[in-house]
């Protein structure tokens, strides 16, 4: 009888630390990739001057 006790303790600590990998392992994959920087400091624009010439303004 204890050792069935044993082994019913062991399946839920080895279930617990699978989810616990699964979540690690999920979060890890779940960062967005690098992309460009973000937004310009204030005072400069994200359009150049040949961006405007472009469109016209």
């Amino acid at each position: 009888m204890r050792n069935r006790g044993r082994k019913i303790w062991s399946t839920w600590m080895f279930a617990a630390a699978l989810l616990l990998g699964l979540g690690a392992a999920s979060t890890a994959s779940a960062q967005p990739p690098p992309g460009p920087p973000g937004p310009p400091h204030r005072g400069q624009s994200l359009l150049t001057p040949e961006d405007r010439a472009a469109m016209g303004q």
